[in-house]
């Protein structure tokens, strides 16, 4: 049942994100104007995660969002998380890895919402531009959303952080909002099965502004590595099983 539903689930994913494209070329919308199709899109995606496979979310904490323009960073476990969190953040600006550009659907949309591409292998002057993009944007009174590690991680209670986030959390000069979630146990990378379930989505509270870098980073991973802990079902690093 559970291979049934997820050919199902993608044949549709393969119609909408045709309806998707499609439209883009039909209305031919200006960078920034694409929003409402973007998130018509990612809800009939996000639908049809629910209604067809089963794998639902949850979404605790928000009452620790401001609504307005703040720095969020986020575990990244699956792909749902592109999916989900443009919807569940109000649009927030997102650093993407430069190979979302030679895919179709997620290159558009990483270009018609403005988001930024992460600079690899210490591009300074993309990372600069980056980071300038994101203060305007801020500034603008958008959220900004980053993944301070980089990559995908499933292993709970092993957050790698880069020194990326640091180094925005420090220009932006405001406090930064850790956010932790299970999806890697239902959808995990480089897997196409996908498991019913309900995700979840913690958001945790905000670490204030004005530390050092070494004091925001180290307060960052415990706060992603307890959070992930505590939600998830895998083992940890060590081989213990993760807190329920």
């Amino acid at each position: 049942m559970i291979l049934l539903r997820n050919a199902a689930f993608y044949t549709y994913l393969g119609i909408v994100s045709c309806l998707l494209m499609a439209s883009s070329v039909v209305v031919r919308l200006r960078r920034g104007d694409a929003w409402p199709l973007i998130s018509w899109y990612l809800r009939a995606l996000l639908w049809g995660l629910s209604n067809i496979v089963g794998l639902k979310h949850q979404f605790k904490g928000t009452e620790k969002l401001s609504g307005g323009a703040e720095l969020i960073a986020c575990g990244q476990q699956s792909t749902w998380e592109n999916f989900a969190f443009p919807l569940l953040f109000s649009n927030p600006l997102v650093f993407v890895k430069t190979g979302l550009r030679s895919f179709p659907v997620a290159g558009w949309i990483a270009r018609q919402n403005g988001y930024v591409w992460a600079a690899r292998h210490g591009d300074l002057t993309t990372t600069k531009q980056g980071f300038e993009e994101a203060r305007r944007q801020f500034e603008a009174g958008r959220p900004v959303l980053i993944f301070p590690e980089g990559t995908r991680n499933t292993v709970p209670g092993d957050a790698r952080i880069k020194a990326g986030i640091a180094a925005l959390y420090q220009m932006l000069k405001v406090p930064c909002t850790p956010v932790v979630l299970n999806s890697g146990d239902y959808w995990p990378y480089g897997h196409h099965l996908i498991r019913p379930g309900t995700i979840t989505i913690e958001v945790l509270d905000p670490i204030p502004a004005g530390l050092s870098r070494q004091d925001f980073m180290d307060a960052l991973k415990t706060a992603l590595d307890e959070g992930s802990l505590r939600l998830s079902r895998a083992p940890s690093r060590s081989g213990a099983r993760a807190v329920q």
